[in-house]
């Protein structure tokens, strides 16, 4: 079946922003990647309610951004893309967050609806991979990184979740004086995405010929 990659595109962020906010409501920790923008939330949402998830989220992308362009001392046009597409990544959870937040809450509920969400996310980044629409910062730095410096792309990107990883474990620390985002559903998450992302990635390429819609688009 023909799929475009512009719908392909947006499916996939829809499909990530559920995900995302079925993790935070299942409460057994957040995907490495997110955890920083979590922390952040959980931390400044206190003090100042309209600081959203979805604001942290794309806060903490423009900062990667900018810490990607840094590392790599270049800036293209095209990396500017990034950041409205995180800007609008950022309203999209917070209305799924919304959504979300009127699930069950028992723990049975809470353990079905935390795996549906890593399967919602898995999903998403699987389908982004078809797609030549802007990156989100996570992926970006870890892409741009690997090209600059020559890096097997699977080792900057296990670098770069690590580093995710312990800058919210400190900040948890710090702010809270224990881990906030992070727990069981964190390590198991880390080792069950790749193997899942694969699997559907090999789902997509049996169901879909993912086309693109837009040629003129696609060339810039």
């Amino acid at each position: 079946m023909k799929f475009y990659t512009e719908a392909a595109y947006l499916v996939a962020w829809i499909l990530l922003a559920f995900g995302t906010a079925m993790q935070s409501h299942g409460g057994f920790g957040m995907s490495t990647i997110v955890t920083p923008a979590y922390v952040a939330y959980s931390y400044i949402s206190q003090f100042a309610p309209f600081f959203s998830f979805g604001t942290a989220e794309y806060v903490m992308q423009a900062i990667v951004l900018l810490t990607m362009m840094l590392i790599v001392k270049r800036l293209r046009p095209s990396y500017l893309f990034s950041l409205p597409v995180a800007i609008i990544y950022g309203f999209v959870l917070d209305g799924a967050v919304a959504v979300v937040s009127l699930l069950p809450t028992g723990i049975v509920a809470r353990i079905i609806i935390y795996l549906v969400g890593i399967l919602l996310c898995c999903a998403g980044v699987a389908m982004l991979f078809n797609c030549y629409l802007p990156l989100a910062s996570h992926e970006l730095i870890v892409k741009e990184i690997a090209a600059k410096f020559s890096l097997p792309v699977h080792k900057v990107k296990i670098a770069y979740d690590v580093t995710c990883l312990a800058i919210a474990v400190i900040a948890s620390l710090l702010l809270f004086g224990r881990l906030v985002g992070i727990g069981v559903g964190t390590v198991f998450g880390a080792f069950a995405y790749g193997p899942i992302i694969r699997l559907f990635q090999r789902v997509y390429e049996k169901l879909f010929k993912f086309e693109d819609g837009l040629l003129k688009l696609q060339k810039h």
